[in-house]
């Protein structure tokens, strides 16, 4: 359906704002925008975040999907325990979590908030922001 699109593609809406519309929310499951925008907005210039969500590219700062970290780059001896998690994050120079409650990811997530070691610095229905406290 190309008639929700039309304002953005002819100029009279900003991409953000067709980003952040009901149409968006409803087609393409895309809430996160507000997260990803809190982000970009608010977290320091070299975050690397470690993303629940596939929507990265509108992510202005380095990021990880988390799936493709559980998968192919942590040690899966330090992942899902809340003592060496914290370190195994750090060695991937990561410095925020931005999750939800993706049934994939939650016991990486489970270990993460275990660990204590994070300052919650933005929720919404469809994501929360984390910092890592090292």
């Amino acid at each position: 359906n190309l008639v929700p699109k039309i304002p953005v593609i002819i100029g009279s809406q900003l991409e953000k704002d067709f980003l952040n519309s009901k149409y968006v929310k409803e087609k393409f499951k895309f809430g996160n925008y507000r997260a990803i925008k809190y982000m970009n907005e608010n977290l320091p210039d070299k975050s690397k975040v470690l993303l629940w969500t596939n929507d990265g590219y509108y992510l202005n700062h380095n990021y990880l999907y988390s799936l493709g970290f559980i998968l192919m780059q942590a040690d899966p001896n330090n992942i899902y325990n809340k003592q060496k998690i914290i370190e195994e994050l750090k060695k991937h120079d990561i410095t925020h979590v931005a999750y939800n409650d993706n049934y994939l990811r939650k016991r990486l997530k489970d270990t993460i908030i275990e660990s204590n070691r994070l300052n919650q610095i933005y929720q919404d229905n469809y994501m929360t922001v984390s910092e890592i406290l090292y």
